[in-house]
């Protein structure tokens, strides 16, 4: 599955159909799963340093245009809430050079 990821979030369209199935599956519940953390955190339960880290993580998937798409479509499982929440970081985050490697500066 994370070479599907990668792949999917370098250029979907180079993944045949069966894979690029399980990137918009994985997309899906990551976002569900997002969704849930940021409730969390909203309610107090979930500190604001560990949200902070899968509030990275979001920005990055805004910078994937097969996830854009997906997002887009309209077909997340999130609330309301989130969905506005996700925008804003899409407004705040619009750089297209955005990486997580470049982040983390893991290939200097």
């Amino acid at each position: 599955m994370a070479s599907i990821v990668a792949a999917g979030f370098e250029d979907a369209s180079r993944l045949d159909d069966n894979d690029r199935e399980r990137l918009v599956a994985w997309f899906l519940q990551h976002m569900f799963m997002k969704d849930t953390l940021y409730h969390q955190y909203v309610d107090g339960i979930l500190p604001e340093h560990v949200w902070k880290a899968h509030e990275l993580v979001t920005v990055g998937a805004t910078q994937c245009d097969a996830w854009c798409r997906v997002w887009d479509a309209g077909h997340m499982p999130v609330s309301e809430e989130f969905r506005e929440y996700v925008e804003g970081l899409r407004a705040n985050n619009a750089s297209t050079t955005w990486s997580y490697a470049n982040k983390a500066r893991l290939f200097d």
